[in-house]
């Protein structure tokens, strides 16, 4: 921690992005405003980035003219739009690495997927969530956990499909409360699936560094779970 203390001291003087494009000119930006009143429906609001403002009326041919040959004088450009990109990405190949390494280990993802409670459930589709963590999923581990607020227990494991699809397995295992099969079968329920991504990081992202995870554990024993848990 005092590693990424000293890295965003760095930030709080130098800024956290720095300007990879900047495009100069002039610009009229139109922004529409949703208004809920009777009359109306919604209103049109006009930026005029660049040029000489003053001379711009709306609706007015000649006066729109103006105000763009205003714009071919370079002394009335504005910034119309930019791009920015993390500061640290400035650095060598070398000291970017070494900057990365210092967040090895923290979360670089988490999220939430509701699913109804049917067995197994096999949840595939988080290789775009992935990909937008790291290039390489096997480089990291990956923890997840069912969250339900009732009194039924689910087993839950990553399995690979290939090195760059993981997927989740989940299994109904039981509940405390007896039902008949018939009922179990009729009844489907709302399960949220958490799951964050620990290991090394491609992107300077420190927003995620602060994340704090506090770790319970809890004791079951075997036989307290329902021996309706092979009712399939």
């Amino acid at each position: 921690m005092e590693k990424i203390s000293k890295l965003k001291k760095i930030l709080e003087k130098y800024g956290h992005f720095y300007a990879n494009e900047i495009i100069y000119g002039g610009a009229i930006i139109e922004n529409n405003k949703d208004v809920n009143t009777q009359e109306k429906s919604s209103e049109r609001k006009l930026t005029i980035v660049g040029g000489k403002a003053s001379l711009y009326v709306k609706d007015n041919s000649e006066a729109v003219r103006l105000w763009r040959s205003s714009v071919d004088d370079s002394k009335n450009w504005k910034i119309v739009s930019y791009s920015i990109r993390p500061i640290f990405e400035l650095l060598n190949d070398d000291l970017k690495n070494k900057v990365l390494e210092v967040f090895a280990g923290i979360i670089s993802h988490y999220t939430t997927i509701k699913k109804p409670c049917m067995e197994p459930i096999v949840i595939d589709n988080l290789c775009n969530e992935i990909k937008d963590v790291t290039s390489n999923p096997l480089q990291c581990q990956i923890f997840a956990s069912v969250m339900n607020q009732d009194n039924r227990i689910y087993s839950l494991r990553v399995e690979y499909l290939d090195e760059n699809t993981p997927t989740f397995v989940i299994h109904y295992v039981g509940e405390q409360k007896p039902r008949s099969k018939e009922r179990y079968k009729k009844e489907k329920y709302k399960i949220q699936v958490g799951w964050i991504v620990v290991g090394y990081p491609e992107k300077f992202v420190f927003e995620q560094s602060n994340c704090e995870i506090e770790v319970n554990e809890y004791e079951c024993k075997v036989n307290e779970i329902d021996e309706r848990s092979n009712l399939s």
